[in-house]
């Protein structure tokens, strides 16, 4: 599962509250300035299973996803890329 959120805090502390809910070791994929929630919310809402909790994993690699979706936004941050 992946979640795309924003958070009002640190990322540290947005892992540990999502993390007192989660029965797993979580571990954050990606972290950019920016609010591009909602369109990434729209871009994946086929794949939503619940809240800001996606199935990505039919895409493939679901940090790839998001940085292609990014991409998509303006936002490049692929290596080698400027954005």
């Amino acid at each position: 599962m992946t979640t795309i959120g924003q958070t009002t805090t640190t990322l540290k502390s947005r892992m540990a509250q999502l993390q007192t809910s989660h029965p797993t070791s979580l571990l954050p994929l990606l972290d950019v300035e920016g609010d591009y929630e909602s369109a990434l919310h729209e871009k994946f809402a086929d794949h939503r299973v619940r809240g800001e909790w996606f199935d990505l994993t039919p895409l493939g690699d679901p940090a790839t996803a998001v940085i292609d979706a990014l991409a998509e936004l303006g936002l490049d941050i692929r290596p080698g890329r400027q954005g």
